[in-house]
């Protein structure tokens, strides 16, 4: 009978690593459900894509805990369809913390960055990266991302 009743929960076209909770796909949804500021209901808030990408469909706010967050190299952000911030979280570079794509605002202010590299192609809305290591200006900013809105350095 337990077979059975586990053999009812797959659905046809469902990977059955989603169904059974394991695998890369589980780790990423953890992931963002432990770190993610809660705005909306979990299943709301995000898709994992096929090549294990994640597109936000609110805004990603990772500064809610007063602990250090470390994005692992499995967690990799593609679109954030709001804002994405990280203010005051010690980073030190921006691989791995930032999508390719920010529909609204980008901040990573309050950090220990010292560079750019690793940054959104595009952000259509304002980015902000003041007082980090160094002071960045706007035109080496404009040469590393394509920013629709105000930057403040």
């Amino acid at each position: 009978m337990l077979v059975r009743e586990s053999i009812l929960k797959f659905e046809r076209g469902v990977d059955p690593k989603k169904t059974l909770k394991i695998g890369l796909y589980n780790l990423i949804e953890e992931w963002l459900n432990q770190n993610l500021w809660d705005y909306t209901l979990p299943s709301t808030k995000y898709v994992i894509n096929g090549d294990m990408t994640i597109d936000m469909l609110t805004s990603c706010d990772l500064r809610q805990s007063s602990n250090e967050i470390i994005i692992p190299e499995y967690i990799k952000f593609n679109k954030i369809n709001g804002f994405f911030t990280f203010p005051g979280r010690k980073v030190k570079s921006l691989v791995g913390w930032s999508p390719e794509i920010v529909k609204g605002n980008y901040h990573c202010n309050d950090n220990l960055l010292t560079s750019l590299d690793g940054c959104p192609k595009i952000v259509n809305g304002d980015f902000t990266c003041q007082r980090n290591k160094i002071r960045f200006t706007k035109e080496y900013v404009r040469s590393r991302c394509d920013v629709k809105g105000l930057i403040e350095v």
